[in-house]
């Protein structure tokens, strides 16, 4: 099946031209992007961007990784509108050459990405962790690494940051295609545990269990650090320069700091973002290809 959808784009002159994305059934996303970034930057306003459904960090309710892109374009004159995909569609279709921005992680992308050329902007970094029933594991779940829980039936996302790692590890993880599925099987107990990022975990069994949040427990040693970026396919340098710039513009105006602290609520901020906001410094960005953080040097 083919569904055509459209993205009208206004131009400084007034006219507007309407560019037909083509999606082959569910396996393609949007490439608006492409369009957009062959007009003059002033010239656009309408901008369609992946994501996934990720609380407290993306999602079309709102997210800090999702409000902080849509904040920032909205400070250059250009609305965003995110569609929700699965990890494993989302990076299938950047590495098919499509021009969609994404709003996610570049881990997601188990590639050599030098080849790639992708370009990002960090906007998050945390730790992931192991969520499980206290129930299940009265004494608590003690590991050293990943090597020590193959005996376990360990939940996670198709195309999530941590596959390569399972796979060095001999770990084969039961794979579905949203955070939520993972913490509604976990209570059922068709799992043992789920790997997420801490506040995205904890968002998912507050939303979905949160009469039994207290049944859970998340294991304290992390598994592995991931960061959070928007990404750029190779010809959307002109549109990642536009959202440094929006960044830098809400990093002084103080939205930047207001969005975290939407979301963190009480909890102290990460240092390193309270540190990026008052320190006057530029926004950064790398390629994807580098493994040192794009924004500012870990944001934790």
């Amino acid at each position: 099946m083919v569904e055509l959808k459209g993205v009208s784009l206004v131009l400084s002159s007034g006219r507007s031209l309407i560019f037909i994305l083509l999606n082959l059934g569910f396996a393609c996303l949007p490439a608006s992007a492409r369009e957009i970034d062959e007009i003059a930057i002033t010239e656009f306003q309408d901008l369609t961007i992946a994501t996934v459904d990720y609380p407290p960090l993306m999602g079309l309710e709102g997210g800090i990784m999702t409000d902080l892109v849509k904040a920032a374009f909205e400070t250059q004159a250009i609305r965003v509108k995110y569609e929700i995909y699965p990890v494993a569609k989302i990076a299938w279709s950047i590495l098919e050459g499509r021009d969609i921005p994404v709003v996610g992680s570049v881990g997601w992308f188990h590639v050599d990405l030098q080849k790639m050329q992708l370009h990002s902007v960090q906007l998050y970094s945390g730790n992931l962790h192991l969520f499980y029933l206290k129930r299940k594991f009265p004494d608590g779940l003690r590991y050293q690494n990943l090597n020590d829980l193959r005996q376990f039936s360990i939940g996670y996302i198709h195309g999530g940051s941590l596959i390569p790692l399972f796979a060095d590890a001999g770990v084969h993880p039961q794979l579905v295609n949203n955070l939520e599925q993972n913490v509604k099987k976990a209570y059922a107990e068709r799992i043992d545990m789920f790997a997420a990022m801490e506040l995205g975990g904890w968002a998912m069994i507050s939303r979905n269990f949160s009469d039994y949040a207290h049944e859970f427990e998340m294991a304290e040693n992390p598994i592995h650090r991931v960061s959070g970026d928007a990404i750029f396919p190779p010809s959307q340098q002109r549109l990642k320069a536009v959202l440094e710039k929006g960044v830098a513009e809400i990093r002084s105006n103080g939205d930047y700091v207001k969005i975290y602290q939407r979301y963190y609520g009480d909890r102290p901020l990460p240092k390193g973002v309270v540190a990026y906001c008052e320190n006057g410094s530029s926004a950064k960005s790398v390629d994807a290809k580098d493994s040192k953080p794009s924004l500012i040097n870990s944001i934790e």
